[in-house]
């Protein structure tokens, strides 16, 4: 019997079982240079399966998930993942690592979590622009800017692209670690979605 979260939705479990059966059937979408895929990265290709291997996963599309004022006053900014790599190239981990992109999560897999409005609202393809009822799920930052809260901006253009690419990534490498393909694996990833709820960007 699959397990669930005690709110009805899959547990871990399922979601990597559930994954695993689907992946042989998610087609490839169009990629920009330097973007994410929408198919899974790690299996076939030029990767073998290394069992005791760690995967790092990182992609710059995610590094245009930032604030139009310019400012460095944010908590939450693309420094962060380039210091995080940064860190790791200068230590030499990053040369011991499977490196890879990462991917777009699929509208199925954002809805075995969150509610289908939360998912278009936030995750679907194209500019979202904050106007009339769209306006009441964001907040006005200190910058005059528009977020998702206090603290994460929403950038019409790149925010919904590189939250989907970050919860692809997660998904993809929990997956492949998760049915021993790789020993682990390290993400770097934003926005950050460890507060996210069903129906509530975080």
């Amino acid at each position: 019997m699959a397990q669930s979260d005690g709110a009805g939705r899959p547990g871990l479990h399922a979601v990597v079982t559930q994954r695993s059966s689907l992946s042989s059937s998610i087609s490839q979408g169009p990629a920009s240079p330097g973007s994410a895929t929408t198919s899974p990265p790690l299996t076939g290709g030029t990767v073998d399966h290394q069992p005791m291997a760690t995967v790092l996963a990182y992609d710059t599309a995610m590094l245009r998930h930032t604030c139009p004022c310019s400012t460095t006053n944010h908590i939450e900014h693309p420094g962060r993942l380039q210091s995080i790599k940064a860190r790791l190239c200068q230590v030499g981990l990053e040369d011991k690592c499977i490196k890879t992109k990462g991917r777009k999560a699929t509208h199925q897999e954002l809805t075995s979590v969150h509610s289908e409005n939360h998912t278009n609202l936030y995750f679907g393809n194209g500019k979202k622009k904050v106007h009339g009822d769209s306006s009441k799920y964001f907040v006005k930052m200190r910058c005059d800017q528009w977020g998702v809260d206090a603290d994460t901006v929403w950038n019409e253009s790149h925010t919904g692209t590189a939250a989907r690419i970050a919860a692809g990534t997660v998904i993809e490498l929990a997956t492949h670690v998760a049915t021993g393909n790789y020993k682990n694996g390290y993400a770097i990833v934003r926005p950050p979605g460890h507060h996210a709820e069903q129906k509530r960007a975080m």
